[in-house]
């Protein structure tokens, strides 16, 4: 039941991806690749900070590893993720919505961090998957993915974006 409702769960996050490709086209599209490389930047960037200057835990019984530094990092990695993606998105989408992406990108990369770190602690298990063992396991690759994408589609669809 469980696999079940990870398969959904997975299978609905990501289809908010496909919904800004039919939406808003290239820039759709564009919009998906931004969120994609911005999540991974950040992700990058609140391990490297938070390993290097990390100090205070930022929640200590769902992620021991994870700290406030880091939130730094995650921030600073999303606006760099984004910020190869300037030129495609502005012109559509406007600056005011491409730097509201940079607060989105950053929240989400850290609650879907959170949320899955949540949900192995739950279970019992340290990876979530054999795929990718050492890493947490393939959803420890995209779960930062899965809530940013998700905010992503209905920020620019409240928004009125493109």
């Amino acid at each position: 039941g469980m696999a079940a409702v990870g398969v959904i769960l997975v299978s609905v996050m990501l289809a908010h991806g496909v919904a800004l490709g039919v939406e808003h086209g290239e820039a759709g599209i564009a919009l998906v690749l931004a969120l994609g490389v911005a999540c991974a930047f950040s992700d990058v960037g609140a391990f490297v900070v938070g390993r290097t200057f990390g100090r205070t835990p930022l929640a200590p019984r769902l992620s021991p590893n994870k700290t406030r530094e880091g939130v730094v990092g995650n921030v600073l990695g999303a606006a760099l993720g984004l910020a190869a993606f300037v030129p495609a998105l502005v012109p559509v989408f406007g600056w005011p919505f491409v730097l509201a992406l940079v607060p989105l990108v950053a929240g989400g990369s850290l609650w879907g961090d959170l949320l899955e770190s949540a949900a192995k602690r739950e279970a019992g298990v340290k990876d979530a998957g054999a795929w990718l063992p050492g890493f947490g396991g393939i959803l420890d690759r995209i779960d930062s993915l899965l809530v940013t994408m998700a905010l992503g589609f209905w920020i620019a669809r409240l928004w009125g974006a493109g």
